[in-house]
């Protein structure tokens, strides 16, 4: 609807978000297609590119409708047109908190998602961190807000896929407390919430009687070494 409103690919918030909409389809798709999380990585940079240039961040950049669709229509472009896209808002990317938006927020984080499907941990928490920072920087150290709540419920997943147990429970839970004051107690992402702690939990115990196991046998061995040694002099 917004290309027909204001044409193809001119520079306005609703086409943005339609770019970032459309990268997010393709990136539900990519958990069965890997190819389609380069399209969708493609479709959050263009948006990011276009929220730059609406700031007057990036002026000169355009979104062109025929580099896009090019690589789109083309796999072995895909990751040519992502690196440049890249490159060419590095610059911009590392220092827009400065030019916070919670639609680049959003974009961020849309990246963080598609870089940790990707096993691409580095850059996914970089983004994650990055949109949940913007969030904090515009709402307030103290807001309650959706986007915060899902920023925090991603950096959760991205810690658990890091097999960072500690960190993952403490993102899930700040998330939790937020969508029980959105959600009420039977808000579907607070019950789902629970349910992913109540087996990160369980996990941590089970890890930690293993490790205590570990180190119960390990005393055991040296107190048997030391005793062997003391009847050998």
């Amino acid at each position: 609807m917004e290309y027909e409103i204001h044409g193809m690919y001119p520079t306005h918030p609703d086409v943005a978000i339609s770019l970032l909409n459309i990268g997010s389809v393709f990136r539900e798709q990519g958990k069965l297609h890997e190819s389609e999380l380069y399209v969708a990585e493609l479709y959050v940079w263009s948006c990011l590119a276009m929220l730059y240039q609406i700031q007057g961040v990036h002026p000169g950049l355009m979104v062109s409708k025929t580099f896009l669709e090019d690589a789109i229509h083309d796999e072995s472009k895909q990751v040519e047109a992502c690196i440049r896209l890249k490159a060419s808002l590095k610059s911009v990317v590392d220092n827009d908190l400065k030019s916070g938006h919670l639609h680049i927020a959003k974009a961020r984080n849309s990246l963080g998602c598609i870089y940790m499907t990707q096993n691409k941990f580095d850059e996914s928490e970089t983004h994650l961190n990055k949109s949940l920072l913007i969030q904090l920087g515009i709402l307030g150290q103290g807001a309650c807000h959706p986007d915060i709540a899902k920023s925090l419920e991603d950096l959760g997943d991205l810690y658990a896929a890091k097999s960072e147990l500690t960190k993952a429970i403490e993102a899930y839970n700040d998330s939790l407390r937020m969508y029980t004051k959105l959600q009420g107690d039977e808000g579907y992402k607070v019950i789902k919430l629970r349910k992913i702690l109540q087996k990160m939990e369980s996990k941590g115990q089970s890890t930690r009687k293993y490790i205590k196991l570990q180190d119960d046998e390990g005393q055991q061995k040296t107190k048997l070494l030391a005793e062997e040694e003391a009847a050998r002099i």
